[in-house]
């Protein structure tokens, strides 16, 4: 079955549900992605465009964020939160660390998960404080996959 999606209408960023990716085998680079092309309406005009979209399984123990990609103005705050996709067997600790020199700071700095609360959205607040592009590396115990949110100050 070729791969669909199902979008309902919000304001943007908008959550995507995708089915039919086949996400047991990682691409050569190690991740795993499919391509996706459509229409997008924003209320005055259709436009076509497409994306490459990472597949990460929630059927199997990952942590994710509410928003991967986080853009802001200098010297502002803003939040998303951290979940994850299954019932942790042992606590599972999320740490924030930073991939490069920041231009945020982000609070907690780390966040932990058990089995009452793993799929529970905790907030992560974000302060800015120079314009530039900081990746944000959440790195779970239990040998659960990091990922990278990607914080862009702009002017």
């Amino acid at each position: 079955m070729p791969p669909d999606f199902h979008m309902s209408r919000t304001n943007y960023p908008a959550v995507m549900t995708i089915y039919g990716v086949d996400d047991s085998q990682p691409d050569p680079g190690g991740e795993r992605k499919t391509s996706i092309k459509g229409m997008i309406d924003n209320d005055s005009t259709m436009q076509s465009g497409g994306a490459d979209v990472y597949v990460i399984d929630i059927q199997s123990q990952n942590a994710i964020a509410s928003n991967w990609n986080i853009t802001m103005a200098p010297s502002s705050t803003t939040t998303f939160g951290v979940q994850l996709t299954q019932p942790p067997t042992a606590p599972v600790t999320v740490t924030l660390s930073f991939v490069t020199n920041p231009v945020i700071d982000v609070a907690p700095t780390s966040l932990v998960f058990g089995v009452a609360d793993y799929n529970v959205l905790q907030p992560v607040t974000v302060t800015s404080h120079a314009v530039g592009t900081t990746p944000i590396e959440l790195s779970p115990t239990n040998n659960i996959t990091p990922r990278v949110v990607v914080v862009s100050v702009d002017p």
